[in-house]
């Protein structure tokens, strides 16, 4: 039967995933992928000068142990990004930011820094 062309439960071309298409056939135009890529960065600037304490000066002679750590938000407090609004997800993951305690998706958290110890 095989290669008569015969159809089988569960092989359908309607169903089927077309490996052939060209990838900028199947995703968004650069324009659009640009638009989007701005709208998140502006709004993670904008997150950033109105809601973020500053940092202590990593050279002050004060010890890691005196410092006060921004107190983290629950997991469970956060459904979607505050920035870019987008749904948490198994796939599309919460960070803690170490500036402000707040979660985050990645992309709107695009800067790293360690905690003091």
């Amino acid at each position: 039967m095989s290669g008569s062309g015969e159809h089988h439960s569960g092989h359908s071309r309607d169903t089927a995933i077309d490996l052939t298409s060209s990838p900028s056939a199947t995703t968004a135009t650069p324009s659009r992928y640009s638009q989007s890529i701005r709208l998140a960065q502006a709004r993670a600037a904008a997150f950033t000068r109105n809601e973020l304490p500053s940092l202590p000066d990593p050279h002050n002679s004060q010890r890691s142990s005196e410092i006060g750590l921004p107190q983290w938000q629950a997991d469970a407090d956060a459904s979607h990004c505050p920035v870019c609004e987008n749904e948490f997800t198994f796939w599309y993951r919460k960070h803690h930011c170490r500036k402000c305690g707040r979660v985050v998706c990645a992309t709107c958290s695009p800067h790293r820094i360690t905690i003091p110890r």
